[in-house]
This record gives structure tokens, sequence and C-alpha cells, in this order.
């Protein structure tokens, strides 16, 4: 370079450094979302409250102030906190008690373990919901001196009264016992009730207490007028609690009141007469009768009036129903002979013979008698209704039920009968033509049940219960799907019946599907999916319950149209063990004759149901000796109709439906719909085998992957397969199928170590939930974060079907669930069976945003969450746990699923709450009938402000509304349009209605 050129250079390069510039610094800002912001301001924390005290994170700008002539130029990266909330739960179980009619039969009342739930026996809808907060409700009895009032006893010894008329609550009183069993009585000469209350736990007694209301301390008086030294199954007060009748094992007892000068409760006093029958009792009722008349033996001193006649009918274990008539007089008889008698002479009481009738085969589950003392009604496992005629002993039957039977009862005019079954349903049938007039449904999803969970007084032997024990496979993940078609209703397998009295580890089959709708908390409809034997004759040559296919794997298609499900059915090792040697052999037998089909269904609007479109035989087989294979996972393609499955046999195999076409043209049924083949489009063979290390520990077979998972992409171009195999030296592959071609794309090692839950993608990242939950980047093609999980429990077989994950692809967020489990260690120890006793068992969910290692929202529910699903019209997630209970968790500004109350506002009478109940249709009881339910509309541009403003400030429009203005008849027979306007107009213009939280009225 030239002495020239050198000078021009030093020139320019002085000339660019005086050339006046903006300081970068002072210039530069910072992206956040679509906007920017000055770097002087700085992100800010703005309180917010929360019913959970749950919150997400989102960034808010606030301005710094200056101070002199020093500036702050760095930006603090403080974040808000934006809240979560989490529902009310929808759905439970009823309690295994006797439902109670009102006065009037104009209302049911159930309740669930939170909520006394009193239904309209004319509509079947929820017309005011109790809560009671604190403990589980375990029975209910209404006031014999206010009709209107209910009492509500709690686990945790706490009486709660209502008023039923007006939702009001009166008082609460504290037994500071555990009360299983409650009934109230009026004495003849008082005008309070005494309420007899049955403890629980060890102690087996039975206490009669008065609850004061005119002191401020609510003081109550109570004394203890039985305790046994055999566990008490239930007790029945009669004739204003003069008589008393309590069943013990196999044995009766009857308390008759001695005569009182006052009604103070210290003079009450009982007599009580005991005696054994041969069989084990599994239900009773007893019936008093006064007669009048002339005296048949006229006795010194008699007054001239008969004295009340008792009858007793108790059913038994072995199906034999034992009546007793006048029985309390025969025992006193018995008694008075045995005064002038010697004593090696008496006479027992056992000789007394009862009446026998028998026709259930098992356990008799209830009986009730009629109100005239003609007939007795009573239920069984047979799912059939008999109707005893004891005056000429025949017998009228209701059979196909779609359950068992497990409590009955009659209407206080013995004009209806209320069935309440073991699927969570209950029906109430006339007396006169054995017709459903009220049809009750709640979620029939499978439960788990702790010991203690529930107590009964209904009479149903609950030994086997309260020996049942809960090991972590009966927490297994329960199929559920939400439907595109109505985003407010989610699909669910669910079991034909689920007795009480055999609940236990082993998992219940589920060939049923059930519809239900979370918004209005309402069962829509239920088909079969299996072939089942709810209604035949259930049990084989050696009297074992024949075992349904068991639905195990669900998913629909994006469109809501397509449902794909795997059922799988083997039969039980006492079938196979004759014709094997020895266990291995039994279960390579019972592998041979299993079998596994992959249906497709398709939504038939006209008849809506699922009509079986097609049916796979085998998707998987073993290619060594084509033996058939279980199907792990089934998912469903985001953007097209189609679904892809993963086997025990390492294939990934892709399902997808065509037109069915004969000589160039489709082929279509008798509706003229065009019909589908479905078929295997592609097969793609992962890993097959990894040699396990030489350990004694964990004798794993190297053949079988104990846990595989398949996730779509967004747009459906990638699908990630894994699978697990059970020991450190698996590499964790996931591999990268792409779909269009079929073939691995790509293959990620070591994303996991071992114990494989779930997979999925959302947006660009890629998660992998196993002992921790792991984020990829996948275009950065690093790490993200990774968040561990703390499972209290150490059965890894199970470990895959405890944790739940779920992506929203509406705000690009992921939830993780998992259960904490706590062990009864001394019982594990003593006990025979290989899992411990579990004797507490709640939940934990995890809300991410995949960009962000700090949680969104973490909180617990206080059950096993067994099913998670994202909600399909705005931000939140759908749970379901153990105890058949749904909740919405969702952003407190988000109404992804509004929750439709019952029908009575708070504080109006029940006779006033029909502006809703009068317009709705009578319905025709039917379990295959289904309500649409229209879905709610998500009005995008609204703000926060007025979303939470007007979220539920509209009135209730139910499709029986509707129905009743459209469904009159033919199209020429109708009204006008004119007058069909004006009373569409008319119900959307009613009265606004109240929010959610203010109509379920809370006990404190």
């Amino acid at each position: 370079m030239s002495a020239e050129q050198e000078q021009n250079e030093r020139k320019r390069k002085r000339a660019a450094k005086e050339r006046p510039r903006d300081h970068p610094k002072k210039r530069s800002k910072v992206q956040d979302g679509d906007k920017e912001v000055d770097q002087k301001a700085e992100l800010a924390v703005v309180p917010v409250n929360d019913a959970v005290g749950n919150t997400a994170i989102v960034p808010v700008i606030k301005k710094k102030e200056k101070k002199g002539k020093k500036k702050d130029k760095t930006l603090k990266t403080t974040k808000i906190e934006v809240p979560w909330s989490i529902s009310e739960a929808v759905g439970g179980w009823f309690l295994p008690h006797d439902p109670v009619f009102s006065p009037d039969e104009k209302f049911l009342i159930l309740a669930t373990r939170s909520y006394l739930q009193i239904y309209s026996t004319a509509t079947s809808l929820l017309v005011r919901s109790l809560r009671v907060i604190r403990s589980d409700i375990t029975s209910y009895a209404l006031s014999e001196s206010k009709p209107t009032q209910i009492y509500a006893a709690t686990a945790a010894g706490l009486i709660t009264t209502w008023d039923l008329d007006t939702g009001k609550w009166l008082g609460r009183w504290d037994i500071k016992s555990e009360i299983r069993g409650i009934a109230a009585a009026l004495p003849a000469k008082g005008s309070q009730d005494i309420i007899f209350t049955q403890e629980a736990g060890g102690r087996h007694v039975i206490n009669a207490q008065t609850l004061k209301t005119d002191t401020g301390a609510s003081e109550n008086e109570l004394k203890q007028i039985l305790k046994t030294e055999e566990p008490i199954q239930s007790f029945q007060v009669l004739s204003t609690g003069a008589i008393i009748v309590v069943a013990l094992q196999n044995s009766m007892m009857i308390g008759k009141a001695l005569p009182r000068s006052s009604t103070d409760l210290k003079e009450l006093e009982y007599v009580w007469r005991t005696f054994k029958i041969q069989q084990d009792i599994t239900t009773f009722h007893a019936r008093l009768e006064t007669q009048t008349g002339p005296i048949a033996i006229p006795q010194k001193g008699s007054s001239g009036i008969n004295p009340d006649s008792l009858d007793l009918a108790i059913g038994c274990v072995d199906g034999a129903i034992l009546l007793y008539n006048d029985i309390l007089r025969k025992l006193t008889k018995i008694e008075r002979k045995n005064e002038k008698k010697n004593e090696k002479k008496n006479e027992k009481p056992e000789n007394i013979i009862p009446r026998r009738l028998h026709w259930h085969r098992e356990g008799v589950a209830s009986l009730k008698w009629s109100v005239d003392g003609n007939y007795l009604i009573s239920g069984g496992k047979e799912t059939v209704l008999v109707i005893w005629q004891l005056t000429t002993g025949k017998k009228e039957h209701l059979p196909h039920l779609t359950s068992e039977i497990e409590s009955v009862v009659v209407s206080p005019s013995g004009t209806s009968y209320a069935v309440r079954l073991a699927d969570n349903s209950l029906i109430v049938l006339s007396t006169t033509e054995l017709k459903p007039k009220t049809s009750i449904a709640g979620i029939q999803s499978r439960r788990v049940l702790h010991q203690g969970s529930e107590s009964s007084q209904s009479g149903t032997l609950p030994s086997v219960l309260q020996k049942s024990s809960n090991p972590v496979a009966a927490y297994g993940k329960v199929p559920m799907a939400v439907n595109p078609l109505n985003s407010n209703q989610i699909l669910l397998p669910i079991p034909s019946s689920q007795p009480r009295s055999e609940m236990s580890d082993q998992r219940l089959p589920a060939p049923y599907l059930q519809t239900f709708d979370i918004s209005t908390a309402r069962h829509v409809s239920r088909q079969a999916l299996t072939r089942n034997n709810a209604t035949n004759f259930n049990l084989g040559p050696e009297r074992l319950k024949l075992r349904e296919p068991d639905v195990k794997l669900m998913q629909l298609s994006h469109d809501g149209k397509w449902l794909a499900t795997v059922e799988d059915w083997a039969p039980p090792p006492t079938d196979v063990e004759h014709i094997s040697e020895n266990d291995k052999d039994a279960a390579k037998e019972q592998s041979l004759r299993r079998e596994i089909y992959l249906k497709f269904w398709l939504w038939n609007h006209q008849k809506g149901v699922w009509s079986l479109e097609a049916r796979i035989n085998t998707p998987h087989l073993f290619p060594d000796d084509m033996s058939t294979c279980q199907v792990i996972d089934l998912v469903s393609h985001p953007t097209e109709v189609g679904f892809a499955t993963i086997g025990e046999d390492s294939f990934v195999r892709v399902w997808k439906p065509k037109v069915r076409r004969r000589d160039g043209a489709v082929v279509r049924s008798a509706t003229s719909d065009a019909l589908y083949t479905w078929s295997n489009s592609c097969s793609i063979e992962l890993e097959t085998s990894i040699q396990p290390p030489e350990t004694k520990k964990r004798p794993l077979s190297s053949s079988l992957p104990l846990a595989a998972c398949l996730a779509y992409s967004a747009d459906g171009s990638a699908l990630a397969a894994t699978q697990d195999w059970g020991f450190n030296t698996a590499p964790g592959l996931v591999h990268l199928i792409n779909t269009k071609a079929g073939v691995v794309h790509r293959s990620l090692p070591n994303l996991y170590i071992q114990k494989l839950a779930a997979l999925a993608f959302v947006g660009q990242y890629l998660v992998v939930v196993s002992e921790s939950v792991t984020v990829w980047n996948l275009v950065d093609d690093e790490l993200s974060y990774s968040h561990s999980i703390n499972l209290n429990q150490s059965d890894y077989t199970h470990q895959n079907s405890l944790i739940h994950l779920a992506v929203n692809a509406q705000d690009g967020t992921f939830a993780v669930a998992f259960p904490s489990l706590q062990f009864d260690q001394l019982a594990s120890k003593k006990s025979k069976a290989p899992a411990p006793k579990i004797r507490k068992a709640s939940s934990t969910i995890i809300i991410f945003d995949p960009s962000r290692p700090k949680p969104l929202h973490s909180s617990g529910l206080p059950d096993v969450v067994m099913a998670l699903r994202p909600t399909l019209n705005g931000s939140g997630y759908i749970t379901l746990d153990s105890a058949a209970e749904v909740r919405i968790i969702n952003p407190k500004s988000s109404a992804s699923i509004p929750l439709i109350g019952p029908i009575a506002k708070p504080d109006q009478s029940l006779a006033t709450a029909g502006e809703v109940e009068e317009e709705v249709e009578d319905m025709d009881v039917d379990d295959e009938e289904e309500v649409i339910v229209p879905a709610a509309v998500k009005d995008s541009e609204m703000t926060d402000d007025e979303i939470e403003d007007t979220e539920n400030d509209k009135p209730v429009v139910r499709p029986e509304h509707l129905a009743q203005i459209f469904d009159v008849g033919p199209s020429f027979a109708g009204q006008s349009m004119k007058e069909l306007f004006n009373a569409v107009v008319g119900l959307y213009a009613r009265k606004p209605r109240v929010r959610w939280e203010q109509e379920v009225t809370v006990g404190i």
C-alpha cells in the first residue's frame, strides 16, 4: 500500500470516529411478545389474589423513577403472577345410603361425599345442592319434627342441619366421634327430635342425643343406649323411637323403650332381646303396624288394644329371605315362659320358625315392605327387581336392569319405588305399571375405595369392603376423551357394575361407553362397546363370575366422527390350569388364548350412537409364533382421520380408512352412507430387544418392553415413539418417524433413564415424562430443562399407569399429574400380598410452559388423578380422579367450560323454583336416550373484566326447553314462524341466573 493510500485510510477512520451517533445502550429495546419495551422500564409485580393461591407468570411493564443523575441501566426480570383456579368437583358416586323422598314425593334426596343433592322426581333435574365441608358425609336423615329439615352426619363427628325448602344452613354440632349411621325420631310427648347415631370404627355403639338450638354454644345431650361386642351392620328406628332394630353379623337385636314420665333423655332406657339365625345377614327391614280390636286371648290387666305387631324381613348371604311376623310378641312370650320354668328347660328364641322365601341365587342386597304390608320388594346381583305377594306366594319380576341393585326404597304413599343401582344411577318406578318416572345417573367410571371411606346404613354387608386393600395397580389410567363436537362432553369406558360388596384390588373390565356433560353435570348416553354379561347369567360351572372384555385404550379423531378402541380379554388362570404343569405354562396358555381387538366406530347422527365400522383382530403379533401381543399405546392423528398403535412386538402401525368400492362405485349402507374399510397403511419396526445386565434383583425378560409411548406432532408430520425395557442399560431412545415416508427419520438417545410414563409434542419442544419431566428443544437440538417428580412408591411395573401428561394446543402449555401415596408399612409386613396397603392417596398437578423451567401452576388434589385431558375451547385441563369426580383447572379469567348450577336459587323456595322446572317437558326415562347440549360459544374479543362479569350472566336454556317449542308435531300442524320466534326469544330474554358459586350453599 502506498503512502497516499495509507493517509486516506487514516482520514476515513478519523472521520468515522468524529461522526455523531446514538449510544447503543441508550437506544436498545427489549422485545416482549409483540411489543418493544424501552430498557429504562422494568418488570413489576402486581398482587392478585386467588382462591387456591396458585399463579402463572406474565410480564407487566412499570416505568422506573429517576434518582438524581444516576440511572439504572439494568433490566430487572421480575414477573407478575396471574392466578389459576380449580373448579368445584362435578360428579362423584352416590353414597351407599337409601335415597330419601320428600314428604310430598316431589323431590328425591341423594348425597355424594361432599354434597346433599335434591332432585326433582318429575324432571330428574338437580334442583338444589347443599355442600358440607371439612369432612365427608356418611349418612343423612329427615327430621321428624320438621319434615323440611335434614340432618347430615360426617366422618369427623359433625351433624349439620339444613332447611331443604330454602337451602338455609341452620346449625352444626360436634359429636366428637366418627358417625356411620343416623336416624331421627320424635317422641310421642316431645317437640324436639331425638337423634340416634351409630359410631364407626372399633366402638360398636349406638347413642341417642338431643341437639339444642336455643343456646349459642349449641350444646347437646348424649346417652349411650347400646354397646355390643360384635360389629353393628345397621339399625332402624320405629314408632317415634319406641323400638330399635339392630342387625349384627348373624343375629338381630330388638330394643323396646321403657315407659318414662318425661321427655328427659336421661330417662330413656331400652330392653334388648336377641336371637340368632343360621346365615350371615346382608340386609333387613322392619315394619310396625298398630292393630285395634278385640283381644284374641284375654289376659289380666289388658287394655283392650292389641300390642304393636312388629314384622321383620331379613335377607341372607345365600339369597334366602326370612320373614318373622309379630316377632316382638313372640320373643316376649318366650321370656315369660322361661321365667316360669327351670333354666335347663328354657326355650330358645332360635326355635321360632320363620317363613322362608328363596329366589335370589346370591346375597340379597336390599329389601323393603310395602306400605300396606302385603308385598315385599327385593333386589340383588341378578339385576332383577322381585316383588313378592305374601298372601298368595306369587312373584312378579322386573328383569334386565342396567346393573346390580344396591338399594330399594318405597315412597311414603307407596306409589313409587326408588331403586339405586351399582353403576351410580337411580330410577324411580311406578308401583302400578313398573315404568320409570325418574332417571338420575352420575359419572360411572372406575373408582377406588379406601378402607372405611364409605359407610352404609342401608344394611349391605361391608365385610368384603373392610378387608380390601388398595395397591398401586388399582389406580391405573382410565381412557378419557373430550368430544370435539361438543367440548363440554367427555367420553370414558365404564364397568357394567361396581357393587361395594365386591370392591377389590382387581381392575374391573370396562365394556361400556358413557358420555357425560360436565357443564350440566348430567349423564348423556351409555352404550356397549364389547360383549357383556350385565343382564345374563354370568357365572361359570364353578360359580366363578365370567369376565368381560376390557376397553384399555380409546381415542377420538380430530373431527370427533371416529372412535378407536382397543379391547383385551384373556381367560382366567383357573380355566387353563388343568392343561398346564406350572405357572409359567399356565401364563403361556393364557397368552395364546388372549383376544385383542382394535375397533373403529363411526358416529351416527340420526341414531345418536357409535356404529361399529371395522374390527381388526390381533392388530399386533409376535413374529416367531404368530401369537397375540398386547397393544401398549394408541394415539390419534391431529389433522386427518387416522390412528397409530404400538405393541409388544416393537412395531408402530398406522391405521387409515378407505371408502369401500365395488366395480368403481362407492358401496353404501341402507341409509345411503358410504361404508369404510380400515387397514394398516404402514408399519415401522423399532429395536426388538436390549440385553439386560446380569443381576438377581430384577429378573426381567428382554423380549418384551415394559412401557411404550407414541405422540404426534401438531401438524401430524412427525410421530415420536419410544420403548422402555426396564433396566438402566437401556439408552432411552426416542424415535422420530416421518409419517409420509413411514421411516425413522432420527433417534434421540438418553432422554430418560427408565420408568417411562408419557411422551408429547408441545410446539417445537418434545416432552418426555419418566422419573422427571424432560423438555427437549428440537429446533436448537438441546435440553431446555428438567423437572424431577417425587413418587412415594417403589412399584415400577405400574409407574407408567400413575403419571399423566396432557398438552393444551390453545395456549401451548402442558400439564403433568402424579399421585402421592402413603403406605401402611405395618400392614404390608404382616400381609402376604405383594403390594403394601395404601393408607392415604392424593395427587399433585403441575402446569408448565415449555419455554420456562418454572411451573405456571402447582396444586394438590384430594384423590388420585386417573385421567387428564386438555379443554378444547380455551386454556385449561380436565381431571378425573379415583372418586369419579371431575374438576376443571384453568386461568381465572378463562371460562373454558361453564358450570351450570342447580335450578333453585339461594334462599328460593323449592315450590317456587319452577320457572325453569315447569317449562321442562316430562322426559321418558331411557338409559340409551341421548340429550345433546349445545357447545359453549367462545368470544375471544372480550376482555378479562368482561368475562369475569358476564361469563354466567346469561339465562340457562336447556335442550328440553327448545324441544318443548319445536317438537310439537308435524310441520303443517305446528306454530307460525312468529310464534316460534317469540317463544325462543322468551327463553333467552328471561331474568339472568346467578353464578354457580352462589347457587351452591356451603355449610361450615
